[in-house]
């Protein structure tokens, strides 16, 4: 069987009906948590500016932000079921872009992975329980879960991450009072050999994961990786998200093993959903390019920073939707005020943000340049007669515990800053990395 008929062959489409029920089930675990630990009122309710990422979609008053997320939550017990899923889909992903990506505080890998997962499962030919699907479809998918592995590995490609241990020195050093493990997890030549073997384990993880004789073997270790990650670093659902995404890699054969028993034991999984060809919503080659293009487009975004000056942890131009997932540690410090032409007026950060968006904003750019913005039309919204009015910041960054450092120049007027996008804003001492 030469390469091309094997991608083009028929295969048993159960391991997409897996897929898709992973999908609705980690949709009601991204909700369900959301509830639960009250993040509605932090993120939606309780902040007076949002940081949108390309145009703003503020979230609308209470109760509106509780009926989003429960119409959330139906949508995805409904994927899960496979009840309508692709129009459950056309109406999930969209509610569920609005959800998590209005304000760039509380963006999260995880949920942009969750995003792409989406989009292709949209795209797929979403067919009865007992059909066939092309092979590419799968090998689709496979390709969408090995990315994240491989782009990780990348970024953690740097001299603090390998030759100081960077940060995790710092945060295995909080686990120093525990009992045995404690004095052995603070040293600093236990953070340098961990975070080798995680970027070696990034690296070859797609490799050993894509082949049929080393998958079982690298699965069972993928789960063990995510586990302690997810046994030490508070880093949501991540840990848990991918080895259950990560099942797409074994054989259509297996799940439709799986799927028997699964069937026999919860009936209400093996309705049948109503049968629709693909060319009803998309050619099915049409389909195909489309996942192309978002393949492209997500490399694109995983490698942009290579074409900025500076280094990404400090300028973060480039860092979000480029898996750099675990590899720095940073913390900010700045003071803004206002300058009118009377009087020097100081900028009480608690009365505008949250404490967690102060915590973001201190570090990133584009952030600080938004809110420099929100206080300027603030300021003119509250004094109807203010001509003239400039906002100043000193801010310092510490990246991975290295003293700080100032990230903004002196004396700039934030308000003239009108970054485009993909550019890093004029106003960033692109050269005064630690």
């Amino acid at each position: 069987m030469t390469v091309i008929s094997r991608i083009f062959e028929k295969v048993p489409n159960q391991i997409l009906i897996h897929l898709r029920m992973i999908y609705g089930l980690l949709g009601i675990v991204l909700v369900t948590r959301y509830l639960y630990n009250g993040w509605i009122e932090e993120y939606f309710l309780l902040p007076k500016m949002f940081f949108p990422h390309l145009f703003p979609i503020d979230p609308l008053p209470n109760p509106w932000p509780y009926l989003h997320a429960g119409i959330l939550l139906l949508l995805s017990v409904l994927i899960c079921l496979g009840i309508n899923t692709r129009w459950v889909l056309l109406i999930f992903l969209p509610f569920f872009f609005a959800f998590h990506f209005f304000d760039r505080t509380i963006f999260l890998n995880h949920y942009y992975l969750f995003l792409l997962f989406g989009c292709l499962l949209l795209l797929s030919p979403l067919i009865k329980k007992n059909g066939t699907v092309s092979f590419l479809w799968i090998l689709i998918f496979r390709v969408q879960i090995l990315i994240p592995y491989f782009f990780g590995g990348i970024a953690k490609i740097n001299s603090e991450w390998l030759f100081e241990g960077r940060p995790l020195h710092i945060w295995f050093s909080r686990f120093e009072d525990v009992p045995i493990l404690g004095s052995y997890l603070a040293l600093k030549e236990t953070a340098i050999l961990v975070s080798w073997l995680a970027c070696i384990f990034d690296l070859t993880i797609p490799f050993f994961l894509a082949l049929p004789a080393t998958r079982n073997i690298a699965y069972i270790f993928a789960v063990g990786f995510h586990f302690l990650t997810g046994l030490f670093f508070p880093i949501g659902i991540f840990p848990w998200m991918m080895p259950l995404l990560g099942l797409v890699l074994f054989s259509p054969e297996t799940h439709k093993k799986i799927a028997e028993h699964i069937y026999h034991i919860f009936p209400i999984f093996s309705r049948q959903e109503k049968h629709h060809k693909i060319k009803t919503f998309f050619m099915e080659r049409t389909s195909i390019l489309l996942c192309g293009f978002l393949f492209c487009f997500e490399i694109f975004l995983a490698n942009r920073h290579w074409f900025y000056p500076g280094n990404l942890f400090w300028t973060e131009e480039g860092f979000r939707f480029s898996w750099n997932i675990m590899v720095v540690e940073k913390a900010g410090y700045a003071e803004f005020w206002m300058q009118t032409k009377e009087e020097r007026i100081p900028i009480q950060l608690q009365d505008h943000l949250t404490e967690y968006q102060i915590r973001m904003m201190t570090y990133q750019p584009d952030m600080i340049e938004q809110f420099a913005h929100y206080l300027k039309s603030r300021y003119i919204q509250n004094n109807s007669d203010a001509q003239e009015v400039q906002i100043y910041a000193d801010v310092f960054v510490s990246i991975n515990g290295k003293s700080p450092r100032r990230l903004v120049k002196k004396n700039y007027d934030l308000t003239q800053a009108y970054t485009p996008i993909f550019r890093i804003p004029n106003f960033v001492l692109v050269n005064n990395y630690p």
